[in-house]
């Protein structure tokens, strides 16, 4: 086995441009899609899935523009850059790492809200007064939540995740052993729960963990409430409906649980919460960061396929493209 991680590193930086490529695809099919074509969705919510999915696709681009890395080492990690492919200052840098995290919370962000507005739409649709934040100008709220707590990440990653000269030494050699850099060249973020000498509690990278864990906290707080409460309703509720819209329903219903705890909040804990333990591993943690990248294009295919009319209409486009060679 090599003593190096480089060859996680090319991984993550194919794996970087091949969800590149398939979230604008498969996301940009999607919008155009839910503009142009799809008529029985209902529109607010066609709205917010085209918001969600230019987010991971801005998110997709300044992954495969930067390609950060990870490296989770004992009671630490580091989230740096390998590459200055845009000849900009180290310090410039770390507030793109930042921003990339924030992104990332931010989209996540808008997906609880597509989990809050699909339980209110199927099981508070007499409740005008809660539909009404989803219209017209109050759909600006949604959108200034995202903002926020995307913020709240970037704030705490730039105040917490400074890298002090005793966590630089401590990945030094680590880093020019693994990944051939010197880390004082590279824009890096470090979090450290404890002093790498004396082991007394960093209350700065508790106050970033704790950042995190509450911002995680609403967001998927809000998707278990509403996917558990979904759940457990949804035969009693749509029963009345039509056929149509009740399959309608229970397949939107299967696109919103399938898959962000595996893709987004499961690679995400096991990152964050791993130092805390104090183990004494080395870990690429780095790849875990491509589950991310792949998500929106994962979300628009599942969109595509779950949800009848999307597979129709697919599968229509599909069987038109031979006539149209033939011709």
């Amino acid at each position: 086995m090599p003593s190096d991680y480089l060859l996680w590193v090319t991984v993550s930086n194919v794996t970087a441009v091949v969800g590149f490529f398939a979230s604008i695809f498969f996301g940009l099919t999607l919008i155009l899609l839910n503009t142009f074509v799809v008529k029985r969705v209902n529109e607010t919510y066609k709205y917010f899935m085209n918001v969600f999915t230019c987010q991971g696709m801005v998110f997709a681009t300044l992954e495969v523009a930067t390609v950060p890395n990870l490296l989770s080492y004992n009671a630490g990690y580091v989230f740096f850059l390998m590459e200055n492919s845009f000849g900009l200052s180290k310090n410039v840098l770390k507030k793109l790492l930042a921003i990339h995290s924030g992104i990332l919370c931010s989209t996540m962000s808008m997906l609880a809200v597509q989990y809050l507005y699909r339980y209110w739409a199927v099981f508070e649709l007499q409740n005008t007064t809660k539909m009404k934040y989803f219209e017209g100008w109050k759909i600006i709220f949604w959108f200034l939540y995202s903002a926020i707590l995307g913020s709240l990440w970037i704030s705490g990653l730039l105040l917490y995740a400074d890298p002090a000269e005793d966590s630089i030494q401590y990945f030094r050699e680590k880093i020019s052993v693994r990944y051939k850099r010197n880390i004082e060249e590279l824009p890096s973020l470090i979090l450290m729960p404890y002093h790498p000498i004396d082991g007394s509690i960093r209350w700065s990278a508790w106050g970033l963990t704790f950042n995190v864990t509450i911002t995680s906290s609403i967001q998927y707080g809000v998707m278990t409430v509403c996917g558990w409460s979904m759940y457990t309703k949804m035969d009693e509720t749509i029963k009345t409906m039509s056929k149509n819209t009740k399959q309608l329903h229970q397949q939107l219903f299967k696109v919103l649980l399938a898959a962000p705890t595996i893709f987004l909040l499961t690679p995400l804990l096991f990152i964050i919460y791993l130092p805390f333990f104090k183990l004494e591993l080395s870990i690429p943690t780095g790849t875990l960061l491509c589950s991310f990248t792949i998500y929106v294009a994962i979300d628009s295919i599942i969109v595509m396929t779950v949800v009848t009319e999307y597979r129709k209409i697919a599968a229509g486009f599909t069987h038109k493209i031979p006539k149209v060679v033939d011709k």
